[in-house]
């Protein structure tokens, strides 16, 4: 189906998990997505206004964040514009069944329905976030990887059951995704790939079949394409081909940040700056795209910029510090990671901890979050209890090792001509 590729989420803190728990199945699917937070980052809604970013397919406003910031947003996407209030134990099914008025061959396609009810079968959340492969270890290796082999033979049946049929590109981009992901794990384990990277790469074209226009499958493509360094090199016209045919200049942001870390673990530091600074200007909301350019700043010396886009991030937490245990688990990362560097920039001598101690704070929250968690939390609605515990201690031991060693590194490093300290990864 043509003209049904991205949308967007508008929420307020409170509602972090459930915006999650919804991006996450459409980007499975292979949507394109901007999660927005009203005034997030100081940035406010007219980034919704500019020409270039009104061509989302849906607009979803979850219990009127929108209508809160700014009455217009409504009235300018007009039917594409949904205002959402959730149920939390059934949210996504409510989504899709207004979707569906607005989209009939949404409603009319068998597909759409089989990938809801695997999402939602299979509780796929906890797999699909970010964080679940970024801090993965051997003792929950294996419960991600039986999910994602049930989840396949459930693909591959739903495949069976409903044959050729409109908006079959969606679940061949899911199916494909799965097979991506499990390439990952198995790098984690030194496996040889169930899914060889060059025959991925002819299968996901199958795509254009049904979608000749469906671009987010050159990112699915570019993905692939950096699992095997024999055709890693392809991946950057994968991504420059996505962000060409990208209709909606806010969601170009992420392409341009994944394309910036390929260019830097390739060694061209100057093209992965100008693609993280691309990154910012689509999306300066984006803390991914803010803390990359801090960490460039810093590496050539220039503090003013540096605590410029480091204090974008701090103020940001401060904004949202009494909320943080709702925030997702990323911004807590990003958050004791600028005040570690703001503590560097700006430490007047040895007995001023005016940075250091909020990032001992953020880290303690961290490392304790899970004896604190109750239904509110973002952490406690995504994992069980045994998967809490062992998420917290690893963000905490990432986030204390990790920035105190690449702080250091940076100081003794060059400006250009090594690996540059890549930040938070995902």
């Amino acid at each position: 189906m043509e003209g049904f590729r991205n949308i967007c989420f508008i929420h307020a803190d409170e509602d972090s998990y459930r915006t999650c728990y919804l991006k996450q199945f459409f980007k499975w699917i292979g949507f394109s997505y901007f999660s927005y937070i009203p005034d997030s980052m100081g940035v406010g809604s007219e980034i919704l206004k500019k020409t270039e970013n009104r061509n989302f397919d849906i607009v979803v406003s979850i219990n009127r964040a929108a209508q809160r910031s700014d009455r217009e947003i409504a009235d300018l996407f007009g039917n594409r514009f949904i205002s959402f209030e959730p149920d939390h134990n059934n949210s996504l099914k409510m989504l899709m069944g207004q979707i569906y008025r607005i989209v009939p061959a949404v409603r009319e396609s068998r597909v759409i329905g089989g990938l809801v009810e695997i999402y939602l079968n299979y509780d796929m959340a906890d797999i699909l976030y970010e964080y679940t492969t970024v801090l993965l270890d051997k003792s929950f290796f294996d419960a991600v990887y039986h999910k994602y082999e049930k989840v396949l033979e459930a693909l591959e049946k739903l495949e069976e059951k409903t044959g050729v049929q409109n908006m079959t590109e969606y679940l061949l981009y899911a199916k494909f995704s799965c097979q991506r992901k499990m390439n990952e794990l198995y790098d984690f384990s030194r496996w040889i790939y169930d899914y060889p990277v060059k025959e991925m790469l002819v299968n996901i074209d199958r795509i254009y079949e049904y979608d000749p226009g469906f671009y987010r499958a050159e990112y699915l493509k570019a993905k692939v394409a950096e699992q095997d360094i024999m055709v890693s090199v392809r991946a950057k016209s994968f991504y420059y081909k996505c962000i060409e045919e990208s209709t909606t200049e806010v969601c170009k942001s992420y392409l341009y940040y994944q394309l910036g870390k390929w260019l830097e673990n390739s060694g061209q530091i100057y093209k992965a700056l100008k693609s993280y600074e691309w990154s910012y200007k689509c999306n300066p909301a984006s803390m991914k795209a803010v803390f990359k350019m801090a960490i460039y700043a810093l590496r050539i010396r220039d503090r003013e910029t540096e605590v410029r886009y480091l204090e974008l991030l701090t103020e940001q937490w401060e904004r949202h510090n009494q909320n943080r245990h709702l925030l997702p688990l990323m911004d807590l990362e990003y958050a004791y990671k600028a005040y570690m560097l703001l503590d560097d920039a700006k430490r007047t001598g040895i007995a001023d901890h005016t940075y250091y101690k909020v990032a001992q704070d953020v880290l303690e929250f961290t490392k304790n979050m899970y004896l604190e968690a109750d239904d509110s939390y973002f952490i406690k609605n995504l994992y069980d209890e045994e998967w809490m515990k062992y998420i917290c201690q690893a963000m905490a031991c990432r986030m204390d090792i990790g920035c105190k060693y690449n702080c250091l590194e940076n100081l003794n490093e060059t400006a250009y001509g090594q690996q540059i300290y890549t930040g938070v990864r995902n």
